[in-house]
């Protein structure tokens, strides 16, 4: 599902999601009409498949077809959808990691809700080939609030600009930037102390020079 959408994301930025009783398809077309692609995938495709409702008011059969914009804004869990290219973006990391995916339309509220349930919880694994560059001086393990995160990988996806991020031990703080040519931002973000603070690893401290300079 994920490679049919990046795969129609190359003809236009605007995917249309057309169910019928037969089952679901992907389709895009570009601004000038010279190319069109659709992928169809067959109801039995999925553990469950509904692709109409009946209105409360009568027994009229409302269908859920709509259109998406496929680059804009990445959200994290519940994903409300504006965009939805960059949450199929990382597949490696979402085959290993998710064991269920859930997409659904509020019709009284115009939006697509795609919902990873993970097999470890609310938890993701990212793998170190999926970093330009990536370097650990001690095993460790932090948790933060994700919510304010967003507002950073929005930012980044908006830009075009990779993320940079340091971090140390539970209780001291993250640290993400964004670097470019034409604009520099700095995030800070507090962790969560699960333990007497430790004093900096050699490697932290080395990062943290490098920041000053």
């Amino acid at each position: 599902f994920g490679k049919a959408i990046q795969a129609l994301s190359r003809i236009n930025d605007e995917l249309w999601l057309d169910p019928s009783e037969k089952g679901l398809s992907l389709r895009s077309v570009n601004s000038g009409r010279s190319a069109y692609g659709c992928v169809f995938f067959s109801s039995v495709f999925f553990q469950h498949y509904q692709w109409s409702v009946k209105t409360n008011d009568s027994d009229t059969i409302l269908n859920l077809n709509c259109k998406l914009g496929m680059k804009c804004v990445l959200f994290y869990n519940l994903f409300v959808l504006q965009s939805i290219l960059p949450i199929f973006r990382c597949l490696n990391s979402l085959e290993r990691n998710v064991e269920k995916c859930k997409i659904f339309t509020s019709s009284d509220k115009c939006k697509v809700v795609i919902q990873f349930f993970c097999r470890h919880g609310s938890e993701m694994f990212v793998g170190r080939d999926e970093f330009d560059f990536y370097q650990i001086g001690v095993n460790t393990e932090i948790t933060f609030y994700f919510k304010e995160l967003k507002g950073m990988l929005t930012f980044s996806e908006a830009t075009h600009v990779p993320i940079s991020m340091y971090f140390d031990f539970p209780g001291k703080p993250l640290a993400l930037s964004v670097d470019d040519m034409l604009l520099e931002a700095n995030f800070i973000l507090a962790t969560l102390a699960d333990e007497p603070s430790r004093a900096s690893s050699p490697q932290s401290l080395c990062l943290s020079q490098k920041r000053k300079r």
